[in-house]
């Protein structure tokens, strides 16, 4: 039995493809129009889920008997006091909550991630199984150092100690160029993979080929 439903989701999922691929040529109305139905979509996607997270974290705790559950829905509400030439200033205490608390999460996420994880993964390499492994593990330390003495601009570059420096900063250079050409190609990748995956949907799922 033919599945109505899922062949009208592979014809429109195709057609939404070849409309946004048009813009290769110029803008036009079926661009337009694929663009506003992802922006549509994705704003009723997210409305849905911001509901369902309203229902499920907050108002049938409230509803259990977790009174403190009704903190979070009088800051929410004020929120919209914005709307209001009179009442506007309301909302500026559930915003200073909301950018005080996201900073403080970002703060200690950066120190736990980059900072702290990053020097503990550092010191493990010192461990390794296998003459490959320490090859890779000394290679990276090596990198590690010049890269960060490349960002140290207060140190003479004069003498022995100097002209040895000045060899540790160029190789920093070569690890970082090495490091956001890798960067790059990791990114062109991606595209590439999600750019592919779109023509074996045409391919395969629309055109039946395959």
């Amino acid at each position: 039995m033919v599945d109505l439903a899922q062949i009208s989701g592979i014809w429109f999922g195709a057609a939404l493809n070849i409309f946004i691929w048009s813009l290769v040529f110029k803008e036009n109305r079926f661009y337009r129009f694929a663009e506003y139905t992802f922006i549509a979509l994705s704003a009723a996607h997210f409305s849905v889920l911001g509901v369902k997270s309203i229902l499920t974290i907050g108002w049938i705790p409230l509803s259990t008997g977790k009174i403190s559950y009704i903190i979070p829905f009088i800051f929410g509400f004020l929120l919209y006091t914005r709307f209001s030439e009179y009442w506007r200033w309301l909302s500026h205490w559930p915003i200073a909550i909301l950018v005080g608390v996201g900073i403080g999460l970002g703060i200690r996420g950066a120190i736990d991630i980059q900072i702290i994880k990053q020097i503990r993964a550092t010191m493990k390499l010192a461990v390794f199984a296998n003459p490959m492994e320490a090859f890779n593990n000394i290679l990276f330390v090596i990198m590690l150092i010049s890269v960060v003495s490349y960002f140290i601009f207060t140190f003479a570059q004069e003498g022995t100690l100097g002209k040895g420096y000045n060899y540790l900063y160029r190789l920093g250079r070569l690890a970082l160029m090495a490091g956001f050409g890798i960067a790059l190609g990791n990114t062109v990748a991606v595209r590439l993979a999600l750019f592919t995956s779109r023509w074996i949907f045409l391919i395969k799922d629309f055109l039946g080929i395959g």
